[in-house]
């Protein structure tokens, strides 16, 4: 049994077969056609010989290096230079060819690959769906889907929260039985309420509420300047037809209520819709998965105390959310907080570098700008009321009044 092993072992490697493969036919189509029918081969791995012969047949190998490399490895490596810019192809496979000769493993060399074309300059791919043209002897038809890991992992989050299915049926079943339902909704013409887990995402009129000359002081209660105390109902209902949501801002451009402020570990769906209006994208700067499809994220954590509350909850995609270091004192990836200042969110990277805000002109329609906004203009219109006063007093000052101030410079 070993040596029918090692015998088997010996013939993938090196890049031998690539050659044999190249001179099977003219075209790659008639090569895979060949590979399958007169020696076996599966279709899948037929295609990844040819796509791998394009790379090591014109491959120089005078020391033997590729000897004792895996087929299954050189198709990997082979995979890795096709998406590489034309000007680090070379760079590349040779950088990972070497990287192999070490003696490391396929699954070694993959995880190397992935971390490679992070910050290598890698050809342009886009998202696709492709569809198998003919079912199989069970009747299916199989689908290969790809999207950027963020459109992916939004994707899956809709799926997987749409499915009704049990908790303990494999993931896989989960998911077909979640998006079987969502593709039904949409034919029923039902978008949006896919699953009544889902937080209401319907859209509706939101009101920007900004309170001039007030200070919020917790619980839903503005103190105004002149002494009284108002919560934020009563100021709501003088303001606003009875339907949307109310998002509050106080004189210091401070979100502070969409009712009900507080809440228990989970935040609402007013309170989510009041942070979604206060940030629209994903508080880490540079990403611009919109607010409402987004999770609610505590600044300090629930396990360390973190209330539901305006003050602590922020807006984060999946994907970020699930990086960001709940420990502040245990930095990996960086964490998403308020500014303690002025409650603008941000993001502190891991090195405890300078805070990063998200700077997308966007954010100029946010609610917290849109109520900066509307407050300097009263401010600016205040101040011109104040100087047209002043004129008018003047106007009416008389010169004995001038006198009587001390302006007369008369002897």
């Amino acid at each position: 049994m070993t040596a029918i092993l090692g015998s088997l072992a010996d013939s993938l490697h090196g890049t031998a077969i690539f050659a044999e493969v190249a001179t099977l036919a003219n075209t790659a189509a008639l090569r895979v056609e060949k590979l399958t029918e007169e020696f076996g081969f599966s279709q899948h791995f037929a295609k990844e010989l040819v796509a791998a012969a394009r790379t090591w047949v014109p491959y120089e190998d005078p020391e033997g290096k590729t000897k004792a490399i895996s087929v299954q490895q050189l198709i990997l490596i082979a995979k890795a230079v096709e998406l590489t810019a034309a000007e680090d192809k070379e760079t590349t496979r040779d950088m990972l060819l070497a990287y192999a000769c070490e003696g490391h493993t396929w699954k070694e060399l993959k995880a190397k690959i992935s971390d490679t074309h992070r910050v290598v300059k890698t050809r342009k791919v886009s998202d696709s769906v492709t569809v198998s043209a003919v079912a199989d002897a069970c009747g299916m038809k199989h689908a290969h889907i790809k999207l950027e890991a963020l459109k992916m992992d939004r994707f899956i989050g809709l799926i997987a929260e749409a499915s009704t299915a049990p908790s303990d049926l494999p993931e896989s079943f989960r998911w077909a039985q979640g998006l079987n339902r969502i593709v039904q909704d949409y034919e029923d013409g039902v978008c949006g309420t896919t699953s009544t887990r889902l937080w209401n995402r319907r859209l509706a009129p939101a009101f920007i509420l900004p309170i001039p000359d007030s200070t919020y002081i917790g619980d839903g209660k503005f103190a105004t300047t002149d002494g009284d105390i108002l919560d934020a109902e009563e100021l709501a209902n003088c303001r606003l037809e009875p339907y949307g949501f109310a998002v509050m801002y106080d004189g210091n451009k401070k979100l502070s209520c969409t009712l009900p402020l507080k809440n228990q570990r989970f935040a609402d769906g007013a309170l989510r819709t009041g942070i979604a209006c206060d940030q629209i994208f994903c508080t880490h700067p540079g990403c611009y998965r919109i607010g409402t499809y987004s999770q609610a994220h505590h600044d300090k954590s629930w396990a360390s105390g973190g209330e539901t509350t305006a003050e602590n909850i922020l807006i984060a995609c999946k994907y970020h959310n699930g990086q960001n270091d709940d420990d502040p004192t245990k930095p990996k990836h960086g964490r998403h907080e308020r500014d303690p200042v002025n409650g603008d969110p941000r993001y502190v990277p891991p090195d405890g570098g300078p805070p990063r805000y998200h700077d997308s002109p966007c954010r100029g329609y946010t609610g917290r700008d849109i109520a900066g906004t509307i407050l300097d203009e009263e401010k600016r219109a205040g101040h011109r009321d104040d100087g047209r006063d002043d004129d008018r007093r003047d106007s009416n000052c008389t010169d004995d009044d001038r006198c009587a101030d001390g302006d007369d410079n008369s002897e």
